[in-house]
């Protein structure tokens, strides 16, 4: 997706969810976006969880392979 379509479903998916209080499963590679939505996070590697918690504190402490943070 394009930024501004990630943007637009970003918004579709937030309404959906405060409106019904939905749960929702999002499989997606754009981190930024699932992190804007979820209030937890689990991420995979090769099918392998790497990382898992509260949205916030996942993408502020994972480590790109190289040991970089990811920014």
């Amino acid at each position: 997706l394009s930024r501004t379509e990630a943007d637009g479903l970003g918004q579709v998916l937030g309404r959906v969810r405060a409106e019904m209080g939905a749960t929702m499963v999002v499989i997606e590679h754009d981190l930024v976006l699932v992190a804007e939505l979820a209030d937890r996070l689990i991420v995979l590697d090769a099918g392998r969880v790497v990382a898992s918690g509260p949205s916030r504190q996942v993408v502020a402490d994972l480590r790109l392979p190289d040991g970089d943070p990811l920014r």
